[in-house]
């Protein structure tokens, strides 16, 4: 096996016989299941920036939790073309069918699936909406990025969305490459019978930069952030429009909740680094400094 950044060891058995594979590690004697929990806090509490791959190790160590692990680990999102429309859209667990990924322009599966599971015609037209909202949305946020919106029906009444942002950017302002990933994950449920609608919000960032300097060196700098909120509304009415504002006045405030609080981590020790400034702090107030490029108010990436 492999050790994390303190040095430790982790040490894998198998024992081909009809009980459940058994896992041990120096002081862990537990069942599949136990493994898991292990394999997950493990991966949680790696480099950020090698959450793609220590997923994928973990998951080839528990082929039949491959599917609990990916809904379990937030990850990175990944870019796919729409032939259909020519537009791109963001993959995830969440229009996720088998190997294939279902786009919110066309509503087609990519790679192709006849079989693939989409929203009722209700949903869909909010789910298009939705995303030609966000898409603006984006443009006047970040400049520059990918958006994607999905619905699925929970029951006959509720429903549950997601809406996912994605920014990078490459050789710019002394960043050699990074990228924002935000995850937010929305559950509708309506009360009629009080006239109330309740909307619970978990936003997830996942931030990774990239630096190469010629006083700092080679710095990576990666992590994420979970937080939730949840909102009770009078239920007015079920129209389209109804539900986008709300949504999408949750993802804003969420958003930016979490860029102040990524922006409060460097402001922490923005006057330590000044005082004691060496060439590896250079490049935390080199990131203080590029953020004041933009709109204070607006919820741009962490590049500025």
């Amino acid at each position: 096996g492999g050790g994390g950044g303190g040095g430790g060891t982790f040490r894998v058995f198998f024992f081909n016989d009809t009980a459940t594979t058994e896992i041990y590690t120096e002081q862990i004697v537990g069942s599949v299941r136990c493994v898991q929990e292990t394999g997950l806090n493990l991966v949680r509490r790696l480099p950020p920036s090698k959450v793609v791959q220590n997923t994928t190790a973990l998951q080839n160590l528990l082929p039949e939790q491959v599917d609990e692990i990916s809904q379990r680990i937030d990850q990175p999102l990944e870019v796919e073309h729409d032939t259909a429309t020519g537009l791109d859209f963001l993959k995830s667990e969440y229009n996720r069918d088998g190997d294939s990924y279902r786009s919110p322009w066309s509503n087609k599966y990519h790679p192709e699936l006849a079989d693939g599971i989409t929203p009722s015609k209700e949903l869909r037209e909010l789910e298009k909406k939705s995303n030609a909202a966000f898409r603006e949305y984006v443009k006047l946020y970040y400049d520059t990025g990918i958006s994607s919106v999905y619905f699925w029906e929970k029951d006959e009444e509720n429903f549950a969305c997601c809406v996912l942002i994605k920014k990078t950017i490459q050789g710019q302002k002394g960043v050699q490459e990074g990228s924002w990933d935000a995850i937010n994950i929305l559950d509708v449920t309506k009360d009629k019978n009080n006239n109330k609608i309740t909307y619970k919000v978990t936003t997830t960032v996942i931030v990774d930069i990239n630096i190469n300097h010629s006083e700092a060196g080679t710095v990576n700098v990666a992590g994420n952030f979970t937080r939730q909120n949840q909102e009770t509304f009078d239920f007015l009415n079920d129209s389209e429009e109804f539900h986008i504002e709300k949504i999408g006045k949750m993802v804003e405030e969420m958003e930016t909740q979490m860029r102040s609080r990524i922006e409060g981590i460097y402001a922490v020790s923005y006057t330590h680094l000044r005082a004691h400034e060496t060439p590896e702090h250079l490049v935390c107030r080199l990131l203080l400094e590029k953020k004041k490029g933009k709109d204070e108010g607006r919820p741009v990436s962490y590049t500025h």
